[in-house]
């Protein structure tokens, strides 16, 4: 229940404290006075949104608070999961700076306006007279259907699984385009692959050929340059290993006269035969090449092929086209992963539609064994609200396709007298008539739902006299259910109240501000004696205030 709301510098309102009690709580006051900026107030803390223009000195901040005494599973759940303190109370405050921002608490702690939105629908219910149109809503019947039905767990798991079901359902279009987009490009990546792999391209093949191509077309110049360089270092008569040869001769003799020249001699040796030994590396090199005008057409149309292939792929050499080809291979992959994707979501929506179907199917079945008990309460309730003869018929279709609430469609039907057609409410119902058809329905659901709170905010409209107070009792009989704060001008509903609260203006320094008291016995028939004499109040309107508290 909502034990208290504190309000500072809203609208008309300079500070206000308002602590409605337990069970029926009656808010009257003329036109004006500023019961509907009360409940504007309390919206604030019910995470809706506000400007600085709900600034009573815009130079000060607007500071709202509400405390609720609640005792719910799904409250404290939220809490937890939110890292925020579980007391006794809980205490929302909402405040709205001179500046436009606006911050939200959670028994103290700093949230975000969401969470103010999620706690507020848990626990409060605010209905308003231009809410009576909702009836005609089918949303709002099926959520009516729903709550008599007692299906919100229900509800909630196929809520999840039906967004997952989107979810999945639009990956798997996506997946479904890309892989349709894909097939033009996936042909094109098969020709390129294809001509790669033909080309079968090695590992340093480019260097290679360029180096052997570069030794054939110079053959006969580096034969011609091996034959003098040969000639030079094996010449009988003046090739320098000949020459060499004698004086590492004449060494040795001179080593007998002299071992001195031992090292000499020694390095004299050496470069003999390493000379010898190039001499024969020389000899084999020059032997080894060839004119061969077939290799060096071969090499040079090989040497084309990959610069045909490098100038279409834009890169520099064989090494890069063997990275082209495996990141042309990898793609190819790529597009095979996509159908394995493919096959996994649809075989995952299929699980999902599954799964969604069977708890649509326990939706529709709890809804349709509550159509039943709701017609008939209903109608009583109607009936208690002087429409005897009024019925109200609840039609429940199936879809074809899954909806945010299952597979169902819901329609209300009213007549309002016996042996006539019952049509859509909408086409039927006066006003009048649509204020009692949804004060019927919440009390209908008033001992099904966990909303701990229920405001009227002048639900009466259109109601008058016996009618009106057939309507207070049927309030007061929902308040033995939950807290209910009714904001009236009728005085036969007034006068059920536990708790009377009247709103005022006063001036007060040169400016009107709004004002709220609980009513002692003489102030309720002060003020129930006023709204039955228009506010000039005679013994006749005290004494039938007096016949209405009794």
């Amino acid at each position: 229940m909502l034990c208290r709301l504190s309000v500072k510098n809203y609208a008309l309102i300079e500070e206000l404290e308002f602590e409605p009690g337990t069970g029926f709580n009656i808010i009257t006051g003329e036109t004006g006075a500023g019961k509907s900026i009360l409940l504007g107030a309390l919206g604030l803390i019910l995470g809706n949104r506000a400007d600085t223009q709900v600034l009573r000195n815009p130079s000060q901040k607007c500071i709202i608070e509400g405390t609720f005494r609640v005792n719910m599973e799904a409250v404290s759940r939220f809490l937890s999961e939110n890292n925020l303190d579980i007391n006794e109370e809980l205490i929302l405050r909402r405040e709205i700076l001179p500046s436009g921002k606006s911050r939200a608490f959670v028994n103290d702690t700093p949230v975000n306006l969401n969470a103010l939105k999620i706690l507020g629908d848990m626990l409060v219910d605010i209905h308003s007279q231009h809410e009576n149109l909702l009836v005609n809503e089918a949303q709002f019947q099926l959520a009516v259907l729903d709550d008599f039905a007692r299906n919100k767990e229900i509800l909630s798991t196929y809520y999840k699984q039906y967004l997952n079901y989107r979810k999945i359902s639009i990956e798997l279009e996506l997946l479904r385009q890309e892989e349709s987009q894909s097939i033009a490009e996936q042909d094109f990546i098969r020709f390129q692959l294809g001509e790669l792999n033909d080309a079968h391209i090695e590992a340093g093949e480019q260097a290679k050929i360029e180096n052997e191509l570069s030794l054939l077309t110079h053959a006969e110049e580096i034969k011609t340059r091996l034959s003098a360089l040969i000639q030079i270092m094996d010449d009988e008569n003046s090739g320098v290993i000949p020459a060499i040869a004698s004086q590492l001769s004449n060494l040795n003799h001179l080593v007998h006269f002299d071992e001195s020249l031992k090292g000499i001699e020694s390095r004299y040796t050496s470069c003999f035969y390493e000379l010898k030994d190039i001499l024969l590396e020389l000899t084999k090199y020059a032997e080894s090449i060839n004119l061969d005008p077939e290799r060096i057409a071969n090499l040079s149309q090989r040497l084309d092929t990959l610069f045909r292939l490098q100038q279409k792929h834009h890169v520099k050499d064989s090494d890069d086209l063997i990275k082209i080809k495996q990141q042309l291979s990898d793609k190819l992959n790529s597009y095979d992963s996509l159908k394995d994707q493919i096959d996994l979501k649809e075989k995952e929506i299929q699980r999902i539609k599954t799964e969604l179907e069977e708890k649509a199917e326990q939706l529709s079945i709890r809804r349709k064994a509550a159509i039943e008990p709701i017609e008939q309460q209903l109608k009583a309730s109607l009936s208690e609200l002087g429409m005897p003869d009024a019925s109200i018929e609840v039609i429940l279709e199936n879809t074809n396709d899954f909806t945010e609430t299952g597979k169902n469609k819901v329609n209300f039907l009213f007549t309002a007298n016996i042996g006539q057609e019952a049509r859509s409410i909408s086409k039927v119902a006066s006003g009048g008539e649509l204020s009692r058809i949804m004060l019927a329905i919440k009390s209908l659901i008033s001992n099904k739902t966990l909303i701990p709170v229920l405001i009227f905010d002048e639900i009466d409209a259109g109601v008058s006299g016996g009618i009106a107070a057939r309507a207070g009792k049927l309030m007061k009989q929902m308040a033995e259910n939950m807290q209910i704060i009714a904001i009236t001008h009728i005085p036969q509903i007034a006068a059920l109240g536990n708790n009377h609260f009247l709103v005022s203006k006063i001036v007060q320094n040169g400016t009107t501000q709004s004002t709220i008291e609980k009513l002692t016995p003489e102030g309720r028939v002060k003020e129930l004696a006023g709204m039955l004499s228009n506010y000039e109040i005679t013994q006749e309107a005290i004494a039938a205030a007096k016949q209405l508290l009794k």
